[in-house]
């Protein structure tokens, strides 16, 4: 059943039009025209036939939803998920995986040849998710109270801070909503008060789930303090031995703050990193680091990214934003010499620790600012550069910079196409060339689309670029 969104700014009109949805936007909705004006439409599908009706009225666009559908999509499915519409998670369950396939990969060349304003973009076939669901190897839900009182721990509805609670979660790795019962139930029973935003109280904010290809689980509980009241009895109730639990970790945010993590994190019990293995690379995890939430299909990301950089033996590759050595790692393993760039402390002493447990020692890791650390590199030092940066794109000084270096390639990866595009477009016109595009579905049944763009500059001589930093 489609779930119908509370509409903050109503409109006057309650007329219903009957319309076809002739594609997909970013973000999910679908899209119509209704005297020449863009109406978008939620939990549509390219090729209803529908009645719809207008909820808010914009002014370059509408927003509607659906009354009634008169003739439905071939592309239709039914959403397994009992929750799907209400809770915010999920936008395409209602169609089939093929289906949000090609429509993912239509936005993602639509906002390229707009963004960049090219008639044709050159876009490789999708590269899709092994499983369309059970696949986050991270759970994080929030946890409040319900209007009897109860606990409750899932998602947010879109636009509100109302929690939707969840039993279980269908993108969700299968060991994360195991563990989702136990820790419900430690809650429960351990009386903890859940944090309440508006009065700056209460203890528990947030519960953060990891789960590796072992089926093994890591639990931090954001708290606003830095103490948990009778852990270990908390531990013994989500039987840790059943979790295959390694360990229980206090993330505490004390500030009153809609961000999910604070900055601190306190090993309770059990060990300190999470170990992941992907292909044949092994990774510590700290609790709260940054790692692809798919390990389904990070081993052909990766490969992917090997394939594109098309590097030498004798090559010197820069990765910026490198993390906890994801990619830097796998890079090093064929070239000569890495440089990854970090800001991140704790992600930079996991990336060291990574290079040891993976037997690497060409890869020279930096912590700091990107646009710092790029400064004190000489022109033409590497002739590639790999790019992962956070979804708000590069700075200027980081696009400054990587410019006066001028690597004959660059591999841009991106989580937030539109950050992407604009600094793709500044690379293109300083000289690079668009060479192709792919859609990675690191997280099927979601609007959200992973982007991996490969730029060249022409006639660059790759012996100039130079092996010292």
């Amino acid at each position: 059943m489609i779930q119908k969104a509370e509409s903050k700014i109503s409109v006057s009109e309650e007329k219903t039009f009957a319309g076809e949805i002739e594609s997909a936007a970013f973000g999910g909705n679908g899209i119509l025209h209704k005297n020449n004006k863009v109406v978008f439409i939620p939990f549509s599908a390219p090729g209803d036939v529908i009645n719809y009706r207008i909820i808010q009225e914009k002014q370059n666009f509408s927003i509607g939803e659906i009354q009634e559908i008169l003739k439905p999509s071939p592309d239709r499915t039914a959403p397994p998920c009992p929750l799907y519409g209400k809770c915010g998670g999920c936008q395409f369950q209602h169609i089939t995986y093929e289906a949000s396939l090609r429509e993912k990969s239509k936005i993602l060349e639509n906002l390229f040849i707009h963004g960049l304003g090219i008639k044709t973009v050159p876009q490789e076939k999708p590269l899709p998710s092994p499983s369309p669901y059970f696949y986050r190897n991270k759970l994080q839900a929030a946890v409040g109270k319900n209007e009897k009182g109860g606990i409750t721990i899932g998602l947010f509805e879109p636009k509100t801070h109302k929690i939707v609670d969840m039993t279980q979660c269908f993108i969700e790795e299968e060991a994360n909503n195991a563990a989702l019962t136990f820790v419900r139930k430690g809650i429960v029973e351990m009386g903890w008060e859940p944090y309440n935003e508006e009065t700056n109280s209460g203890l528990i904010r947030h519960i953060l789930l990891r789960t590796n290809r072992k089926r093994e689980t890591y639990l931090a509980i954001v708290a606003k303090n830095p103490s948990l009241p009778e852990w270990e009895r908390f531990l013994k109730i989500i039987n840790p031995e059943i979790l295959k639990l390694k360990g229980l970790i206090l993330n505490v945010n004390p500030d009153k703050t809609n961000a999910v993590l604070g900055r601190k994190n306190l090993v309770l019990w059990g060990e300190k990193f999470f170990e992941e293995t992907i292909g044949n690379y092994q990774y510590l995890i700290g609790a709260t680091s940054f790692f692809q939430v798919n390990s389904l299909i990070l081993e052909t990301l990766i490969q992917k990214v090997l394939e594109w950089t098309g590097a030498h033996s004798k090559d010197t590759i820069l990765d910026a934003f490198c993390g906890i050595g994801t990619f830097t790692i796998p890079l090093a393993k064929t070239v000569k010499k890495v440089i990854g760039i970090e800001n991140n402390k704790e992600a930079v002493e996991l990336a060291r620790k990574n290079s040891i447990l993976n037997q690497v020692s060409n890869i020279e890791w930096i912590h700091g600012k990107v646009e710092t650390a790029l400064q004190r590199i000489r022109s033409n030092t590497f002739p590639i550069a790999l790019l992962d940066p956070p979804r708000k794109g590069l700075n200027e000084k980081e696009l400054k910079e990587l410019i006066r270096l001028n690597p004959s390639k660059i591999l841009y990866l991106s989580c937030n196409p539109p950050t992407q595009i604009r600094d793709v477009k500044n690379f293109l016109e300083a000289g690079w060339n668009l060479k192709k595009t792919a859609l990675i579905d690191l997280f099927p049944q979601t609007a959200q689309i992973e982007s991996l763009a490969l730029l060249e500059k022409e006639n660059i001589d790759r012996s100039l670029h130079s092996q010292t930093v």
